[in-house]
């Protein structure tokens, strides 16, 4: 059987909420001015952008209306062409049928913000930089498959895969200017790193690290008519409480990453209105398990491991931190093509914790509430930042490990310091810290994510600084189920080993899974209007991705 694409994730509350909020509260829309300037605030930027160059969650939102995608996916997770003209199936000619070419006939018209022509070479040339080894990349998963890209004309490309890769439609993830990227033999110190254009309908015209920057118009994007706005300002405010205070001061049009804490605070307004996306997303905390090539002292031990996942209590956490409005993760992947039905969430059970803990050998000998064995203390360290609802939910870790007799110090770094690449010192890749704390998400096909996050060859060094397996965890038969899901041309074979290899990584709990995290933002509807896809927010994109269409009110 084919590949169809499809959604296979569980009913969220959050995107219900969502819907619901905005159907009520943004009533008629106001007519579009062209023009004008609009302010948002967001909590945390670290640079270099280029998306490639870093990856993760926390940079994508800032190049969503600059970079474009050959595919993306709409609100119910179906493909649609973005900077191709249609997307290649095996009925349109566009995959052979050995899956292993597959052709974009390119959109025509499309223009670079600073005028230049986009064709198939910066399609061929965003591949082959990616593949590059001399440039920084955070992975060459998927990429590594692709023995060549031709450029048939200026609006054709066939991508010539070794084999079929079933992720081929999230390759490549942004299509980068072969213009400007492509005159230095490497793009690691590149200023479009830090000012990157590309087709989107703005482009970063400005940026002062740590402050803010500012997108401006494309005057030739090909979207006829738009974007309305002239330019956006992008405040940086590290402190959630500020950003609140001056978005309800009307200092601001939009503050993105938000937190559930931060909800009941506009549930009621005319005002403001929610945007509340769900997907497959997660809270979790990675578990370092080894460090150079040496068993972790203490996390090594998956009784260990499931002893401390055990002593948390996870329905506590969502309840009485965070409003009850995410759901318990029961697995790493909450959404998509990999979500596993038959995980269930893990038990809160601290007597039982503390007895398998025993039964591993870690006794307070001493008798100083700390456990020990073989004269080491289990004492470890807890990384995360200092996002309020964080902080809490740390806290209430610590104090419910320390119970059982397990000590954590909670570390809240700086993030330049925390997301460092690994030969400058970033304390996330180095293995700073024994636990982390935070978000990660995933598109429907999770398969790049998780070769990214969990594959032995992804562990960060001094030749791959910005790897990301900061977990050290390495598993054959988890390689294995991805390979198949990579190179099975049946769809539900394909769903099914990615559902297999979830299953192993919450056998082996190299992650322990906390909640499924909701992108939280807040719309101010008196100063910015068409903020709202036609779908509904797409938990797949990024609220500014639809910058395009957003407007002063009249």
């Amino acid at each position: 059987m084919r590949i169809t694409p499809s959604v296979s994730h569980k009913h969220a509350l959050a995107i219900v909420l969502t819907i619901a909020l905005l159907l009520l509260a943004l009533g008629p829309i106001s007519a579009q001015q062209h023009g004008g300037t609009v302010t948002i605030a967001e909590w945390e930027r670290e640079y270099p952008v280029n998306p490639h160059m870093r990856g993760g969650y926390g940079f994508q939102p800032a190049v969503s209306p600059v970079l474009e995608r050959l595919i993306s996916f709409d609100a119910t997770g179906t493909p649609t062409a973005v900077l191709a003209i249609e997307v290649p199936t095996f009925d349109n000619g566009g995959i052979s049928e050995d899956g292993r070419t597959i052709t974009f006939n390119l959109r025509p018209g499309v223009k670079f913000a600073d005028g230049e022509d986009f064709t198939c070479d910066d399609v061929k040339f965003t591949i082959e930089a990616v593949q590059n080894p001399d440039n920084i990349v955070t992975t060459r998963a998927g990429y590594n498959l692709i023995d060549s890209v031709d450029c048939v004309d200026d609006l054709t490309a066939v991508f010539n895969y070794s084999q079929f890769y079933s992720a081929w439609m999230t390759i490549p993830w942004y299509v980068l200017p072969e213009h400007i990227l492509g005159t230095e033999p490497n793009w690691n110190e590149h200023e479009w790193n830090n000012m990157p254009l590309g087709t989107g309908p703005f482009y970063f015209c400005e940026s002062v690290l740590g402050s803010h920057y500012k997108w401006c118009k494309n005057e030739h994007y090909w979207r006829e008519g738009l974007p309305y706005l002239d330019e956006i300002i992008v405040l940086v405010v590290p402190d959630r409480e500020a950003i609140k205070a001056r978005l309800q001061a009307g200092d601001y049009a939009m503050a993105y990453g938000l937190s559930e804490l931060d909800v009941p605070e506009f549930t009621d307004s005319d005002t403001f209105h929610l945007y509340l996306e769900g997907g497959a997303r997660i809270e979790e905390l990675p578990l370092v398990q080894a460090l150079e090539g040496v068993p972790h002292r203490i996390l090594s031990d998956i009784n260990v491991r499931r002893a401390i996942e055990m002593a948390i209590p996870k329905q506590v956490i969502v309840d009485d931190i965070l409003y009850g409005i995410p759901d318990v993760a029961a697995s790493h992947v909450t959404g998509g093509w990999g979500f596993n039905p038959d995980i269930a969430a893990s038990e809160y059970n601290p007597e039982l914790a503390g007895q398998m803990l025993d039964e591993a050998g870690w006794t307070d000998s001493d008798g100083d509430g700390v456990r020990d064995k073989d004269g080491i203390d289990m004492s470890m360290t807890l990384m995360g930042s200092t996002a309020r609802y964080r902080l809490l939910y740390m806290q209430l870790i610590q104090q419910e490990l320390g119970d059982i007799g397990v000590k954590i110090e909670i570390l809240t770094p700086e993030p330049s310091l925390r997301w460092a690449p690994f030969d400058e010192g970033g304390l996330a890749r180095t293995a700073g810290a024994d636990i982390q704390a935070w978000g990660n998400s995933y598109e429907i096909d999770p398969t790049v994510g998780l070769n990214q996050f969990y594959r032995c060859d992804q562990v960060p060094s001094n030749d791959n600084p910005t790897f990301w397996n900061v977990t050290r965890w390495c598993n054959e038969d988890f390689e294995a189920a991805l390979d198949l899901a990579e190179s099975s041309m049946d769809f539900e074979e394909k769903r099914a080993a990615l559902q297999r290899a979830v299953g192993i990584m919450n056998e082996e709990l190299v992650t322990i899974p906390l909640f499924e995290r909701v992108r939280i933002s807040v719309f101010n509807s008196a100063m910015v209007g068409g903020f709202v896809p036609e779908g509904g927010p797409n938990g797949w994109e990024y609220p500014a991705t639809y910058a395009y269409n957003w407007y002063l009110p009249e």
